[in-house]
């Protein structure tokens, strides 16, 4: 599944794909698939994501216009289930000292780096350590 975005309202969605999938360039010059057959974000188990930066509480600072955000909003104030995981992929430069998080930003469960997987919640049923 790769995500797909809809400008007219700030959506994202996430569509299947497989080695015949068409991509197109959207309108930030992103290839994303042509396909239609899209799943609920509460149906994945782990969703990884682009980022500009993170700290070490899992803030991050994703790459603008909060389609991520909006998209993983239910999964913000989990209480009762832990899926997804929200996994970042970043190199160990993009890492701040701290990022002053905002009401709406959704926080990670981890990241990848060249140096490996950092886990920021003590939640482990995906990930053995």
């Amino acid at each position: 599944f790769l995500p797909v975005l809809n400008p007219a309202n700030h959506s994202m969605v996430f569509v299947r794909t497989h080695a015949r999938t068409v991509l197109k360039n959207n309108w930030y010059g992103i290839p994303e698939p042509t396909g239609f057959s899209s799943l609920p974000i509460n149906r994945f188990d782990i969703v990884l994501l682009p980022l500009l930066a993170f700290d070490a509480s899992g803030s991050r600072i994703g790459m603008g216009g909060g389609y991520y955000d909006r998209a993983l909003e239910m999964v913000a104030g989990r209480q009762y289930y832990r899926t997804p995981q929200l996994i970042g992929l970043a190199f160990d430069k993009q890492k701040c000292s701290t990022i002053q998080a905002r009401p709406w930003d959704v926080p990670l469960d981890g990241v990848f780096t060249e140096s490996g997987f950092k886990l920021f919640t003590n939640y482990t049923r995906y990930f053995t350590l």
